[in-house]
């Protein structure tokens, strides 16, 4: 369950919210989907199948290094945040983030310049960005939907559905619109699941994983 607390910082990050290199975007209502629409997915048994949220949106940006040479050599061999920061005085608006050894692009070339500290790196260091929705307060009506795995029992998939609604800064389930499903696969193993609106093509399951496709959401 969600838990957001409304604070200061919060409104703060309502006025806008950077995406990265200098680009900024207003935060949204909106609503976000996790896995995507139109995507692959693996969930192991007891794990969220598809969460619909809807409510106040903004945007994450994460930076990785393009050369593995690079990312040994920086210790950054993950996704860090990606954001604008202040250094020397001046803003910077593409700096990565990371304990380890942040980096800055004076020029938001996809390049990286800059060390932490501000020498100049021996040459430029090559990176993507890659931008998410992220939840981060609730808005008029928000709410949540979910579906998780529960498992196989001979040729047949079984599921749990859950609605939660908003109750002041946090999610609150429905019990009375807790449901289970079930679902019978076909001589191949797969199934196409019907539930609400939503439709999950089921490529293949066993009692702990489950792989699948979200073509649509819930209505």
């Amino acid at each position: 369950m969600f838990r957001i607390l409304l604070s200061a910082l919060i409104v703060s990050i309502f006025l806008a919210s950077f995406t990265g290199c200098g680009k900024r975007e207003p935060r949204r209502v909106d609503t976000i989907y996790n896995p995507p629409l139109q995507t692959f997915a693996v969930a192991e048994l007891g794990d969220t199948m598809i969460e619909t949220s809807y409510g106040y949106v903004a945007i994450k940006s994460f930076a990785t290094l393009e050369n593995e040479s690079d990312k040994i050599k920086y210790n950054l061999q993950n996704k860090y945040k990606f954001a604008p920061w202040t250094f020397n005085l001046k803003k910077h608006d593409c700096v990565l983030h990371a304990r380890e050894n942040s980096l800055i692009d004076i020029d938001c070339d996809g390049k990286f310049d800059l060390s932490k500290s501000g020498d100049n790196l021996h040459e430029p260091v090559p990176y993507t960005v890659e931008k998410k929705d992220h939840f981060i307060a609730m808005a008029s009506g928000s709410y949540k939907k979910e579906v998780i795995y529960q498992g196989k029992i001979g040729n047949k998939i079984n599921m749990l559905y859950r609605e939660f609604f908003a109750n002041g800064d946090q999610f609150m389930i429905r019990d009375a619109f807790t449901q289970k499903i079930e679902y019978e696969l076909d001589e191949n193993g797969k199934a196409l699941v019907g539930f609400k609106g939503l439709r999950m093509d089921i490529i293949e399951a066993s009692n702990n994983s489950i792989k699948y496709k979200i073509i649509k959401d819930f209505n």
